[in-house]
Order: structure tokens, then sequence, then C-alpha cells
């Protein structure tokens, strides 16, 4: 079997199916990634047949920790090979700035926004397309203007 091309369906399979959709509504529903690489080897293999159907997923913090993914070649005493996953992972403590405006403190707040969201304002403004807001670059540094290391 051919390695399928990988653009053919959004989880690069050579055709789609009931359960493969299920798979993708079940991805996009709690905004995972998919962090499949076209290059990878096959995941499956069973004599001459071999197939790409492993997925590995995450969540969108952890996608930018991932430092790779591979198939190993020791033995799994199954037809799927182990999948590595590497993830750099730095803890961090971070407490938020609040502002209490039940009872006022509106000013305040509106004036610490201004300090920040000037910025992220302009570039919004500049986005031509939907890879443009992606939310893995732009909430992250929205969220962050916000954050106070500790």
């Amino acid at each position: 079997m051919s390695r399928p091309q990988w653009r053919q369906s959004p989880l690069g399979y050579s055709h789609s199916n009931p359960r493969g959709e299920a798979i993708l509504n079940f991805i996009l529903a709690n905004n995972l990634y998919i962090n499949n690489t076209p290059d990878a080897p096959p995941a499956f293999m069973r004599n001459t047949d071999k197939r790409w159907p492993d997925l590995t997923v995450c969540s969108q913090p952890l996608i930018e920790e991932i430092e790779n993914r591979e198939e190993l070649e020791e033995p799994s005493f199954s037809d799927h090979q182990f999948i590595q996953t590497n993830v750099e992972a730095t803890i961090t403590s971070n407490t938020f700035k609040r502002h209490k405006t039940l009872y006022g403190n509106h000013h305040k707040f509106k004036q610490h926004l201004k300090l920040h969201i000037g910025e992220s304002i302009r570039k919004l403004k500049t986005c031509n397309s939907q890879d443009d807001i992606n939310p893995r670059s732009v909430r992250p540094k929205i969220v962050s203007r916000n954050k106070t290391p500790s």
C-alpha cells in the first residue's frame, strides 16, 4: 500500500469513513490538535500491509511544547508500532491581576487594559485570513499580557 497524500482528508488519510468523521468531530469539539507529520513512517504494519492510522493529539497549550514524535522500531507485540512523543515541559506559576469591579474599580481595570490591548487590536486588524488569527499565536499573547510571574 502506498503512502496516502497527506492533505486528501483532514486526518491525513486517503479517504474518510463514519468512524474517521466521528474522530475528527471529537478532535474539533474538544479543541485538540493533530501532531502527526506528513513524513512519518507507517505506525501499523502487518506482513506486507503498511498503514498510517495512528493519531497523536494534544491540547493547545501542549502543541508548542512537543519536541518530536516518532514511531519506534522496537517490537511491540502488536500490529502497531510504539509511538514516542517527547514533550519539553516548563513548569511555571502565574498570577493574574484581578480588579474587583462589584463596588467600583472599573476605572483601574480600563486603565490596565488600555496599556496592553492596543498592540493586540492592531495585530488583529492586519489579519487577512484565518491562519493569521490562529489561536496558537494570538490568544496566548493577550493572556500573557495579564499575567504577572510569581
